[in-house]
């Protein structure tokens, strides 16, 4: 506590009844203030709210932004306010910057009611990229049909560049060509739409055009001007495609310098060695594809890609009768991928596996995913890379994301409701909480006033107190004691309030550290179990040769369920204490639960003043003592005790008018959270409709992708089989050239020794 312990010397009841008046000043102020804040929202009301959401949406607090906004939209004399459109797309664009994408869309929708408005092009490209997001691609030509209002040379190039991505998705050509085509060079996504002209005439069979467009994408990326250069990875994938339409013309040499200038860092990076292998080989330049291979291998962590070219290079070097390097390469095709294809083959064997990979599959955005995943990672990974598999987990991932920003959502809105139900939720409302601070400051003014005219009597009147007086004032002075221990550690000044918050926040912030310390240590853990499972399915599946017997088998598998159980249920847990947190956090500040306790602390003390007071009274007047003090301490007594109920009074207000709004914004989250319960009945809708997908097509492809691997590792193991053959037919081969030497010199000898004993010449006997 700030304020001094003990009367001051320059007391005096005159002195202290002018301090006392300094504070009335100061609560008539506040209460001015007030008067001011109510009179404004009597005659503003929107305007003032609509300044704060602004500030709050300008600071990126898009939580508090769109819960002011909410509340502001729906508020009849707003929409009538020329602000109206602009505080819809801020809500909107809240809701799209927070992922919320349904919610977005049902403000932007009326954001472009407004045709030809500020924010109209704004909204519209939000709504068109929110489209391909969710997949809803039958709403672009209707909103194709608004920017007709807007002219040619009007329409931003990024909002024509969004509807030609959304036509190409949808394949259709020809609209898409007419957007990418408004784009002009100089703008930003002319390399892009470059591209993607380039893409379509090369899908249509117009590969002069196609090359072209790739062509120019290519230059543009040498050009000078940063801001209009194309990016690397624009340029990587126009090198692909005119390497690919090269290839098909069998210009080897120029299909492979394309191939050769797709950068490293790009996404097709490996696929263009793969195909740069196969360019060298229809060249006949082998050992160049081997090359490629040997690149590719070392880095590519696309294991359905990796596959195929193992078992290239290994067919290469077959065709090189490279027979060691060839054996290598199928051997490294078994090792690596027996393990994935043993493992997929078990897990297609059961229509219940399945089920299992799809319901993870609309789960899989937390962090448990890795946790209660039902096959390791690598088989994961080569599922969702598999080329039928990955339309399908496409489909399953937009329904995740659906779940999950219906998650999200139902959650923020917990948190924000737990906020404005707390009673901290002063600090949402800024004029509120600088008058609360000045209350309790003047709170705290009027009882230290109250406790130096105790010890100013005190110290006049403690002499005259008759054995049972002094008694019950000494009882009374232990008692203030101990309250004013207490009342020395509240924070006595709006700037002290302000210190213990920051202190208080901080606190939770190493909280909200811990609960991350937590999470990442049982990311550790997952890592961990996912290395125990992959080991066990190299021991089980891979072709070392080591297989665990079943009983083993079926112990390991059933430890590693009960630990990934105990690990999902951890997680559930740290994503509850971290909510909890955060919504504790919001519940400190301006008039929370401790300010309130602060409250009584205060009034228990203005009590005890009053009763020690009138024992020091009764004691001098008993005796004649000190009678102008005496009345002038009692008439500040009762000044300090107006004043403190004046102070409860504003408190009361200042609450009333925190109430007042928060009820407001409780019934439009009450709407909200409506909304977001019919949000989740439509999205439990999608998923049946997703989980019968599953099983009238994703089993199937599923169960394709795991016969492909199987035919690959076959050939792998076929491959090393035909190595085994080769050699053997080479070293027969061998061994019958050698045989048909040793006979040819056998018979060259036997000719010789002819010769030596021929005794048929003429020489006749000796």
């Amino acid at each position: 506590m700030a304020f001094p312990r003990g009367a001051h010397a320059q007391d005096t009841p005159r002195g202290l009844t002018l301090e006392l008046g300094n504070v009335r000043s100061a609560v008539d102020l506040v209460e001015r203030d007030l008067e001011r804040v109510d009179l404004r929202e009597r005659r503003f009301p929107v305007a003032k709210r609509y300044v704060e959401a602004t500030l709050a949406y300008g600071r990126s607090n898009l939580d508090l932004a769109g819960v002011l906004l909410l509340d502001l939209v729906r508020d009849k004399a707003f929409q009538r306010s020329p602000d109206y459109y602009e505080g819809l797309y801020m809500l909107g664009n809240s809701m799209y910057r927070l992922r919320n994408y349904n919610g977005a869309k049902r403000y932007l929708d009326l954001v472009i009611q407004r045709a030809g408005g500020p924010r109209f092009q704004d909204a519209l490209e939000q709504l068109v990229d929110i489209a391909i997001r969710v997949r809803r691609y039958d709403e672009v030509a209707r909103y194709a049909s608004l920017l007709k209002s807007v002219p040619s040379s009007g329409r931003r190039s990024e909002l024509v560049y969004q509807f030609g991505r959304s036509y190409l998705v949808t394949s259709n050509y020809a609209e898409a060509k007419r957007f990418f085509s408004e784009i002009r060079p100089g703008e930003r996504r002319y390399p892009h739409a470059l591209f993607y002209l380039g893409a379509i005439a090369a899908h249509v069979g117009q590969l002069d055009e196609a090359a072209q467009s790739f062509r120019r994408v290519i230059e543009e990326g040498k050009s000078g001007d940063e801001r209009t250069r194309a990016p690397s990875v624009v340029v990587s994938f126009a090198n692909l495609g005119l390497a690919r339409i090269l290839l098909s013309r069998g210009k080897y040499d120029e299909a492979i310098d394309a191939y050769q200038s797709v950068d490293r860092t790009a996404s097709v990076y490996d696929e263009a060695l793969f195909e740069l292998a196969a360019a060298n080989m229809a060249k006949g330049k082998p050992r160049d594809a081997l090359t490629a291979l040997d690149i590719l291998l070392l880095s590519v962590n696309d294991d359905s890609l990796a596959v195929r070219a193992a078992v290239l290079r290994g067919r290469i070097n077959m065709s090189l009768r490279d027979y060691d390097a060839a054996d290598v390469a199928y051997k490294e095709v078994v090792d690596e991928f027996s393990a994935i294809s043993g493992e997929l083959d078990r897990f297609a064997g059961d229509d219940a596996n399945l089920r299992k990979y799809f319901s993870w599959l609309l789960n899989r955005g937390t962090d448990d995913g890795g946790a209660v995943r039902p096959v390791s990672k690598r088989v994961a990974d080569y599922l969702q890379r598999d080329e039928d598999m990955t339309r399908v987990v496409q489909v399953f991932d937009d329904m995740a994301r659906e779940k999950r920003n219906v998650r999200e959502a139902d959650k923020l809105a917990r948190t924000i409701e737990s906020t404005l139900a707390r009673s901290a939720r002063l600090d949402m409302f800024p004029p509120l909480k600088d008058a609360w601070m000045k209350l309790a400051e003047a709170d705290n003014r009027v009882v230290d006033i109250g406790r130096r005219a105790v010890e100013l009597i005190g110290d006049r009147g403690t002499d005259a107190l008759q054995a049972d007086e002094r008694i019950a004032a000494e009882s009374l002075k232990a008692r203030r004691a101990k309250l004013e221990q207490v009342f020395g550690k509240m924070p006595a000044t709006a700037r002290a309030y302000k210190k213990r918050k920051s202190r208080i926040d901080k606190a939770f912030q190493r909280l909200q550290a811990e609960v991350g310390e937590m999470r990442a240590a049982l990311g550790l853990q997952r890592d961990e179990l996912q290395a125990l499972e992959k080991l066990a399915n190299d021991r089980q599946f891979g072709s070392g040769g080591f297989v665990l017997p079943p009983e083993v088998e079926a112990q390991v598998r059933k430890s590693l369920a009960l630990e990934k159980d105990e690990l999902r249920r951890a997680y559930r847990m740290v994503d509850r204490l971290e909510e909890l947190v955060q919504i504790d956090a919001s519940a400190v500040g301006a008039g929370d639960e401790i300010s309130r306790d602060e409250r009584k602390v205060r009034a228990a003390l203005l009590s005890v003043q009053r009763k020690e007071q009138k024992i020091y009274a009764g004691a001098l007047s008993r005796e004649g003592r000190e009678r102008e003090a005496i009345g002038l301490l009692a008439t500040l007594r009762d000044q300090v005790e107006a004043m403190s109920r004046r102070v409860r009074k504003s408190y009361i207000r200042v609450e009333a008018m925190a109430d007042e709004r928060v009820g407001a914004m409780l019934k439009q989250l009450g709407d909200e959270q409506r909304r977001i319960a019919n949000y989740k009945v439509r999205v439990s809708g999608y998923e049946r409709d997703a989980r019968r997908l599953a099983s009238s097509v994703g089993y199937g492809l599923l169960r394709q992708a795991q016969r492909r691997l199987s035919d690959v590792v076959l050939e792998a193991d076929l491959g090393m089989v035909d190595v085994a053959w080769a050699r053997k037919q080479k070293k027969a081969a061998e061994k019958l050239e050698l045989q048909a030497q040793r006979a040819k010199k056998v018979g060259s000898l036997q000719e010789v020794m002819d010769a030596l004993t021929d005794t048929s010449g003429e020489g006749g006997e000796l």
